[in-house]
C-alpha cells in the first residue's frame, strides 16, 4: 500500500470515530415539542439581537446571529413530529397548529424560505 492510501485510510478512520463519538455524545431528543420550543425563542432572542446590531451598523454581529437563524431552520422539521399539534396536546404545550401537518408540502418550504 503506497502511503498516500495509507494516509487516506488513516484519514478516514479518524473521520469515522470522531463522528462516532460526536453522535454518542448528542442526547437523543425525548421531547421534540420541548425542543421546538427552545429553538424558536432561540430564534427570537437572535431575530432581536440582529435588528439591534443592523440598526449599529454592526455587520459582523449581525451576519453572527443571521447564522444562528440559518442553522436552526436546518432543524425545524423534524422538530414537528405528527402528533404534537395543538388539537392533539393542549393550547399550553404547543402552539403549532394542526394545518401545519394538513399541509405539510408547503410546511416543509418554509424553514427554506426562512434562510
Amino acid at each position: 500500500m503506497t502511503s498516500w492510501m495509507k494516509n487516506i485510510l488513516v484519514a478516514g478512520i479518524a473521520v469515522a470515530v470522531l463522528g462516532a463519538g460526536m453522535a454518542a455524545t448528542q442526547p437523543a431528543s425525548a421531547d421534540p415539542v420541548k425542543d421546538r420550543r427552545a429553538l424558536m425563542k432561540s430564534n427570537s432572542k437572535a431575530e432581536k439581537a440582529l435588528r439591534k446590531a443592523a440598526k449599529a451598523g454592526d455587520a459582523k454581529a449581525a451576519r453572527k446571529q443571521a447564522m444562528i437563524i440559518v442553522g436552526n431552520a436546518d432543524r425545524i422539521i423534524g422538530l414537528f413530529p405528527k402528533g404534537t399539534d395543538r388539537g392533539t396536546l393542549s393550547a399550553t404545550t404547543t402552539r403549532a397548529k394542526p394545518v401545519i401537518w394538513k399541509d405539510w408540502e408547503t410546511f416543509k418550504q418554509k424553514p427554506r424560505a426562512l434562510k
